[in-house]
């Protein structure tokens, strides 16, 4: 009889553990998460200038382009707020996509019961039974100008604090303290955003 140490059974409990999340990851849409936490798509942002940022969010195959484009709004709205900015502008919006086919960026490949069907996954297609299913990976890019004030132009302004609120209530994520009430009016409705 074979006696396993306990230090080998947690070595293979936890590489079973991490094989079993990479699998079931591969399977699910980009979470909000920065691009530094989770390899496979999420957000990413630079500073251009002292009020002009970049702000990137990369999908894979299972998100969906509203989805990522919405993911690429909330983190421009969290920029402006962390550069103490009450107002922002997206200047150019970039939505990049992986195939050349204009025509197979516009549909959905794998949907509904195709999705039980064991994948196999290479690039930007896929192949199940010899036949090929193009896989799209949205990514969108904004360039955002930030405003500390209410700026009297003609182009189109966003409340980062109403695009925070609106789109992580829409995907039931967890509000963070981005925008929490004041320590001295915590039964007013004011916020400090920092």
């Amino acid at each position: 009889m074979t006696i396993i140490s306990w230090p080998l059974l947690r070595m293979i409990s936890s590489g079973t553990l991490i094989a079993l999340s990479l699998l079931v990851s591969a399977c699910v849409a980009t979470p909000y998460v920065s691009q530094h936490k989770y390899l496979l798509g999420g957000y990413s942002d630079k500073s251009i200038e002292s009020n002009i940022f970049e702000i990137r969010f990369r999908g894979n195959a299972f998100s969906s382009r509203e989805q990522v484009i919405d993911f690429a709004l909330l983190r421009s709205a969290e920029v402006a707020i962390e550069n103490h900015c009450a107002y922002f502008s997206i200047i150019d919006a970039t939505e990049e996509k992986t195939d050349k086919s204009d025509n197979a960026s516009q549909q959905t490949y794998l949907g509904g019961p195709q999705l039980m069907h064991p994948v196999s996954v290479y690039g930007n297609f896929s192949t199940d039974g010899g036949t090929t299913f193009f896989l799209q990976k949205p990514r969108v890019s904004n360039r955002i100008l930030c405003f500390k004030t209410r700026p009297d132009i003609e182009h189109h302004l966003y409340d980062p604090r109403f695009v925070i609120l609106s789109l992580k209530t829409k995907y039931g994520l967890r509000q963070y303290s981005a925008c929490r009430p004041k320590a001295e009016d915590t039964k007013q409705s004011t916020t400090d955003c920092r």
